[in-house]
């Protein structure tokens, strides 16, 4: 049994954040980044997820989160946000943006779609994700993708579903012209590859958390994505293994209480280990292949 992390700044950091309740919901999660389970080859990755697949999926993860992160409309992934909404779940749906025009603008038709078909079930829309970090595209470009998301709702109706991008966290304190055409934050806040060491990577994203907050007053800050690896190579003071997982997300989700997040992943990515010649990218998932939890989240 892992030791379990301490939770002394746990009540404390939420109230020193001065952040209102997420919510009531009694699951443990607030929220989870969603890509589909048992993808191990990259030819697998590029294959369309069945829907019956994606059901198979989804309805563990309606028992422990509200919501689900998306990142991407292609290879079936549109038909996350229906299956989500049978099974009384939002979904935060997420645009794939990269460098070909063409496949960005199909991309974002298709997500824009998916919102517009299922509205109730959208919490909120990515546009993009780590675009600027990965250098895939300008500022410029990727603001005109974001407004034109924000006019579509807009026309149908349904400016309320708030839209931005994800990026890390220092991006949007470097780049602060980003923040002023989206209507939240989106950060991630990740203190393995900050080199934080597991017992000080729960203060480490609320105090991250706060540095938004500082610098983008009035603006809602989302933690897009946090979570802890499995496996993986040390880095600097992080420490990736299944007991410093499991005692981060406890700790995390209990100081986070209030806060909105998305804790990644629900499955782990085997097929990336070979695309990136190491397993840490595989390794961030809390459910295993059977589809159920690795620990206790409580």
């Amino acid at each position: 049994m892992a030791k379990r992390f301490p939770m002394v700044l746990a009540l404390s950091g939420v109230l020193f954040l001065g952040v209102p309740a997420f919510g009531a919901d009694s699951r443990p999660l607030a929220g989870l980044a969603y890509s589909p389970s048992n993808i191990r080859t990259e030819a697998e990755f590029a294959t369309s997820a069945p829907p019956d697949k994606l059901r198979a999926d989804l309805a563990p993860l309606a028992a422990i989160t509200p919501r689900l992160r998306t990142y991407a409309m292609s290879n079936g992934l549109d038909q996350v946000v229906p299956i989500a909404k049978d099974l009384g779940l939002k979904v935060s749906v997420g645009i794939w943006l990269q460098t070909d025009p063409a496949i960005d603008a199909a991309e974002t038709t298709a997500g824009i779609m998916a919102v517009l078909r299922n509205p109730t079930a959208v919490d909120q829309v990515f546009v993009g994700n780590e675009v600027i970090t990965s250098k895939y595209q300008s500022i410029a470009a990727l603001k005109a993708r974001i407004a034109e998301v924000k006019a579509a709702l807009t026309e149908a109706g349904l400016k309320d579903i708030p839209v931005s991008t994800a990026e890390t966290w220092n991006m949007w304190l470097a780049h602060p012209e980003l923040a002023k055409d989206v209507d939240f934050i989106g950060a991630h806040i990740w203190p393995y590859w900050d080199g934080v060491p597991v017992a000080d990577a729960v203060p480490y994203v609320l105090r991250r958390y706060k540095e938004l907050q500082a610098a983008f007053p009035g603006k809602k800050i989302v933690i897009a994505e946090t979570g802890w690896p499995a496996a993986g190579p040390t880095n600097k003071g992080a420490v990736p293994s299944q007991e410093n997982q499991e005692r981060f997300v406890r700790a995390f989700t209990h100081a986070a209480a209030g806060l909105d997040y998305y804790l990644c992943e629900a499955y782990s990515q085997p097929w990336k280990a070979a695309r990136e010649g190491s397993v840490i990218g595989s390794a961030w998932g809390i459910m295993d292949d059977a589809r159920k939890p690795k620990f206790t989240l409580r």
